[in-house]
C-alpha cells in the first residue's frame, strides 16, 4: 500500500504549501454515529478567508473537491471534508490525529525548494513576523506550537544556516464566570531573517506566503536591508 501511496503523490511546491498550513491550522477528528458506523473529519479553520480557500484548493492534489464554508464566529471561519477513505494518504503526508510534531513527509527533508514552500505554509498558518530594535533592525519569525519543535528546528539550521531558538511561555487567564484560573503553556520557535538567509527566503519561501501582510513585511525588511547595504 506503501508504495501506491508513493505513486499518487507527487513532490510539488504547492503540495508542500498546503501540508504546511494543515499541519499548523489544521486537525482530524472522529465522529460516532449514533449505528456506531464512524466518520473522520479533515477539519481546517483560520481567521482568513484567503487561507480558508487555499486550503480547499489543495484538496486537488488528493483529488478531492469541497465548497464547505462555515462561519465560527465574528471572525474565524471553518472548512471540512470527509476523509475516511484517505487516512493512509494523509498519514503519509504527515497529517494525522495525534500529531506531536511539525514534521514534513521525508521526501520535503532533503530538497530546498520543497522546505521552503512547506515552512511558507507553518508560517502563513501559525507564524508571525516582527521587526526588532530600532537603530539595527532585525526582522523575526516566530511559529508557535503546543509542542518543542525539534524537527523544524534542525532543518531550519539545515537549509537556512541560522541560529535558532525555542521558547517556552506560560500565562494565567482568570474565567470571570466560572471562577477559576487557566494556565496555558506553549512553546516559540523563532529565527531571524538576515542576509545570510535572505536569497533563500526569496527564492523559496516568499513566492509561496499568502498572506499580503506578512509577505509585504518581510518583503519590505528584505528591501530595506539591500538598500543599506547598497544594492
Amino acid at each position: 500500500m506503501k508504495k501506491n501511496i508513493e505513486t499518487q503523490i507527487k513532490p510539488l511546491e504547492k503540495l508542500a504549501y498546503w501540508i504546511g498550513l494543515v499541519q499548523a491550522d489544521g486537525s482530524i477528528t472522529k465522529w460516532t454515529k449514533k449505528t456506531g458506523k464512524i466518520k473522520y473529519y479533515l477539519h481546517f479553520s483560520n481567521n482568513s478567508l484567503t487561507l480558508i480557500k487555499e486550503f480547499q484548493s489543495g484538496l486537488k492534489y488528493l483529488n478531492r473537491f469541497s465548497r464547505y464554508i462555515r462561519k465560527r464566529n465574528s471572525c474565524s471561519f471553518e472548512s471540512k471534508i470527509s476523509v475516511n477513505s484517505m487516512l493512509k494518504i494523509l498519514k503519509f503526508l504527515k497529517i494525522s490525529r495525534c500529531r506531536a510534531y511539525f514534521e514534513p513527509p521525508t521526501w520535503i527533508n532533503n530538497n530546498q525548494s520543497l522546505f521552503g514552500a512547506y515552512l511558507a505554509g507553518l508560517i502563513d498558518g501559525d507564524g508571525d513576523i516582527r521587526i526588532k530594535r530600532k537603530k539595527y533592525p532585525q526582522c523575526a519569525i516566530r511559529i508557535t506550537s503546543c509542542n518543542k519543535e525539534f524537527i523544524i528546528y534542525r532543518l531550519i539550521k539545515k537549509f537556512l544556516k541560522c541560529s535558532v531558538f525555542i521558547t517556552k511561555k506560560q500565562k494565567k487567564i482568570f474565567f470571570k464566570n466560572e471562577n477559576r484560573f487557566i494556565y496555558g503553556k506553549w512553546f516559540e520557535l523563532e529565527f531571524l531573517l538576515s542576509s545570510k538567509n535572505s536569497d533563500f527566503f526569496l527564492s523559496y519561501v516568499l513566492p509561496y506566503i499568502k498572506l499580503n501582510y506578512k509577505q509585504e513585511k518581510l518583503m519590505g525588511h528584505i528591501k530595506n536591508k539591500y538598500a543599506a547595504a547598497g544594492i
